[in-house]
């Protein structure tokens, strides 16, 4: 088959007839007839597709808009993603900050406890135990 009609061709390149007329003329190709169809050859029928595969600038500034929404939107999530590490760290430095507050003050309660004298009662009942036992024996 040397050539494909112009119904075949839209249904190839599934777009509509405006369209394909239009990329015809991008690519300075007349279709021929044959009665009352026209017809393209390989070689054209293969030029439009690569017009037609090509993107147009229009839907180039459409993917490049689509393209910086995405980066706004990504943007927008990792600032959201930094915030909420942000105040989680926050949240720690305070816990920690009250943690080494308390242990400051259980430092200091133990070091208070540390330089009172210790208490004689244990040495105070062996002495009176000792007391009684000594005269007990005697």
């Amino acid at each position: 088959m040397t050539h494909i009609y112009i119904k075949e061709a839209l249904t190839k390149l599934s777009i509509g007839r405006t369209k394909l007329y239009k990329h015809l003329g991008q690519a300075n190709i007349t279709p021929q007839k044959d009665g009352r169809k026209s017809y393209l050859t390989l070689d054209e029928f293969n030029k439009v597709k690569l017009f037609v595969e090509q993107p147009s600038a229009n839907t180039k500034r459409t993917n490049r808009t689509q393209e910086i929404e995405l980066l706004k939107l990504e943007l927008k999530l990792k600032t959201e993603e930094l915030e909420r590490e942000r105040t989680e760290k926050n949240s720690l430095i305070l816990e920690l900050g009250k943690a080494q507050g308390q242990t400051k003050l259980l430092k200091e309660q133990n070091d208070k406890l540390l330089e009172l004298p210790a208490p004689k009662q244990k040495d105070e009942k062996k002495g009176f135990f000792r007391k009684i036992f000594s005269t007990w024996k005697r």
